[in-house]
């Protein structure tokens, strides 16, 4: 009896070693996305994600801060992490944009100072800082 225990045991952890590798191999294929473009605008300020990989980035989230202004009277943040517009998987060579008129409408005066993040869950965080000038509504990227 303790031997036929011995031979299950020895069985089950041989099945395992064999299944290790089929299942580690079932890990996401990793990609590039980079930030392309950061532009101004009405209101608010539009962001463009690429994947510029060879696979699917999946779970792509964006954040975008605008910091700044007449008294510190700007203070926006806008973040897409799987819940905002069409934050679906971006196949490679396409263009995800973002816009910050989805967390609100900016209106202020003066310097301020544009930063952006945007990753995915099979690539690696990527960041771009900008300054630009809001008049108003109007948002002047330099």
């Amino acid at each position: 009896m303790k031997n036929a225990k011995k031979v299950i045991l020895i069985a089950g952890i041989l099945l395992s070693l064999l299944l290790l590798p089929t299942l580690s191999s079932q890990t996401t294929d990793m990609t590039t996305i980079e930030i392309i473009n950061i532009k101004g605008g009405v209101g608010g300020v539009t962001v463009d994600v690429k994947n510029t990989g060879d696979n699917t980035a999946n779970d792509v989230w964006v954040t975008t801060s605008i910091n700044g202004g007449l008294l510190n009277g700007v203070d926006l943040v806008h973040e897409c992490s799987g819940s905002c517009s069409e934050c679906v998987p971006l196949e490679p060579g396409a263009i995800k944009s973002e816009n910050t008129l989805e967390a609100g409408f900016l209106f202020g005066i003066g310097a301020v100072e544009i930063t952006t993040s945007a990753g995915a869950n099979n690539a690696a965080t990527k960041s771009m800082e900008k300054t630009g000038f809001v008049l108003g509504p109007i948002v002047l990227i330099q």
